[in-house]
């Protein structure tokens, strides 16, 4: 007799799920932590059943005395400097807008937050965000370290590479479809701007490593360096091109 699987799951770790599902469309994400995470409660946290694992960007505290699990009382269990472990895993919340504090209890937020987890292959590695005057709010000093850590040729680097291991997931494909696995595959940088794909691949070809044609029947191909894409064309343009 067949029985469909059901997972067995805390109410809590359901309800963080379905918070992230809903935002799980391809578009950055803040996910904060209330309280440090071992590591596999990371790689859960943002891969576990999510379609665009790389667009999740976990943050947790830095001070390892932060727990803000506890409804009400996650203030005064922080300002003791007690430490308390929930079931498993670790609530979060998915967010795209920080929540407006004030006064001593921001204060002392922003001294005990934050780490941003990178991701290199399957390796997670603690990044501290460094928050300074001029950052508002995490997402301040999150995109700033993004753009640190994966410039332009990031992304050229990581897309010659897999043009050559996988060349099925771009061959007759517009290049916009190159930011596919980008969003999607912890370790890859993360796409923080879209047009970061569309000209590294843009730049491949310019430099020769590869061919780009128009869909029309009779249109134009490309590739370096005597046939450069011409730099009047726009990104849209650039982006229906095909590999």
């Amino acid at each position: 007799m067949r029985s469909p699987l059901y997972l067995r799951a805390s109410n809590e770790w359901s309800h963080f799920l379905a918070e992230r599902r809903r935002f799980d469309d391809g578009k950055l994400t803040l996910i904060v932590a209330l309280r440090p995470l071992a590591p596999v409660e990371r790689r859960l946290a943002v891969d576990w059943g999510s379609r665009h694992a790389n667009m999740f960007l976990l943050v947790e505290p830095h001070d390892p005395r932060c727990d803000l699990t506890g409804p009400a009382s996650g203030r005064r269990r922080f300002d003791k400097g007690t430490h308390t472990r929930p079931p498993e895993p670790p609530p979060a919340r998915a967010t795209r807008e920080a929540a407006p504090q004030s006064g001593a209890w921001l204060a002392r937020l922003r001294r005990s937050y934050g780490l941003w987890t990178r991701w290199r292959d399957t390796t997670a590695e603690a990044v501290p965000l460094d928050l300074t005057p001029d950052d508002a709010t995490l997402w301040d000093a999150l995109w700033r370290r993004l753009r640190e850590c994966f410039p332009p040729e990031a992304f050229q680097t990581a897309l010659a590479r897999l043009r050559a291991h996988e060349p099925e997931l771009f061959s007759g494909r517009p290049l916009r479809a190159a930011c596919m696995p980008f969003r999607t595959r912890l370790g890859l940088p993360v796409p923080y701007e879209p047009r970061l794909v569309v000209d590294a691949a843009r730049s491949l070809i310019n430099s020769g490593q590869a061919w780009a044609f128009e869909q029309q029947p009779d249109g134009r191909s490309f590739c370096g360096p005597t046939r450069r894409i011409p730099a009047e064309m726009d990104e849209e343009a650039v982006a229906r091109l095909v590999w």
